[in-house]
């Protein structure tokens, strides 16, 4: 939501406070309609001070206090969790109100004081729904960005992560196997066709599981291996249990594809390393490759599309949970992305 959007939507959530105050004080018999009109100008200052202004600053502080620690108390924990914290923030003043009948005196001074807190529980219920709004108008409007940038660049994706380049070389390969090896070239397609199958039609989803994306990536690297005569040129290497995973697709395919095109030098055992590490909720990506800055790379603009693409995707569906870090020190190229793939 832009900013002036939100900031109107406060304005108007105040005057509606400020109107329910002024019923709610004329409604109860602290205001009414005789001698405040025949006041002085000062008097009626101070008084609109007294019972508007004054208690608008200070249920602002209260509806702003509710507004910004309710991401914070609602977002994290189990449900008893939730409920504690609820019976906490909301039911334990009143305890002490009740509980405290006594110390006011007298009967006035008690209902003064529940009139008090009823003020108060209504603008901080208003401030966690009021938030509760923003935060649903916001995810709503991610949403619908996300499907669109997901139509939009779903052909994109498909042609930066499988290059026209890559598909016509594999075919070659796989022409030049069926002469000196008919099973190895049967494998070899069966194997494109995985990745084109996986790309077509399985990344459609929301959500993969972190499996599939791997095999996608294996097979991926078992093609382009074939053009080079070494083939220790690839470490590929998987830390935990990627089965109890899942996350959205098609997010390190642009990595390894870029790993391959900006390695200077093939001939090296494992001049590209590539590593999944899995902890819990969180997918750690790593990838490194050789890459001498003196040796002139051939680099074609659909590499840099697609990693724009997988930034944005990221940021979308992954806001807070990611770190993506692309350095070149020396002679490699490294990539480092940790994803917390948590709902919560």
């Amino acid at each position: 939501m832009k900013k002036f959007k939100t900031i109107i939507i406060h304005l108007l959530v105040w005057v509606l406070i400020i109107l329910l105050m002024f019923c709610y004080l004329w409604l109860g018999g602290v205001l009414s309609w005789g001698n405040e009109v025949k006041m002085k100008f000062q008097e009626a200052i101070s008084t609109f001070a007294t019972m508007i202004v004054l208690p608008v600053i200070i249920y602002s502080i209260i509806f702003y206090l509710f507004f910004f620690i309710t991401p914070r108390v609602f977002s994290k924990g189990n449900i008893s969790y939730k409920f504690g914290a609820v019976v906490i923030i909301f039911l334990l003043p009143l305890i002490v109100f009740v509980s405290g009948k006594a110390a006011f005196g007298n009967a006035e001074a008690f209902a003064t004081a529940v009139r008090g807190f009823s003020i108060f529980l209504f603008v901080a219920v208003l401030g966690v729904l009021f938030r509760f709004a923003i935060d649903w108008v916001n995810m709503k409007i991610k949403t619908d960005e996300l499907q669109k940038q997901n139509l939009s660049s779903e052909l994109q994706l498909l042609k930066n992560q499988i290059s026209p380049h890559f598909f016509f070389n594999t075919l070659n390969n796989i022409d030049s196997l069926i002469k000196s090896n008919a099973e190895k070239a049967s494998e070899t397609l069966v194997k494109l066709s995985e990745i084109m199958r996986y790309m077509i039609y399985d990344t459609k989803v929301n959500k993969v599981s972190l499996s599939s994306e791997i095999k996608h990536i294996e097979n991926y690297i078992e093609l382009q291996t074939i053009q080079y005569v070494n083939r220790n040129l690839v470490s590929f290497i998987v830390n935990g249990a990627p089965d109890s995973i899942s996350l959205a697709p098609v997010l390190f395919i642009s990595f390894v594809e870029n790993a391959f095109k900006h390695c200077t030098n093939k001939e090296i055992d494992g001049a590209i390393q590539i590593q999944f590490t899995i902890e819990g909720d969180a997918v750690t990506f790593e990838s490194k490759n050789l890459a001498d800055k003196s040796k002139k790379i051939t680099k074609d603009d659909s590499s840099g599309v697609g990693l724009d693409i997988i930034r944005r995707r990221l940021e979308l569906i992954y806001p807070g949970k990611y770190k993506l870090e692309i350095d070149e020190e020396g002679d490699s190229f490294k990539v480092y992305l940790r994803i917390n793939t948590n709902d919560n």
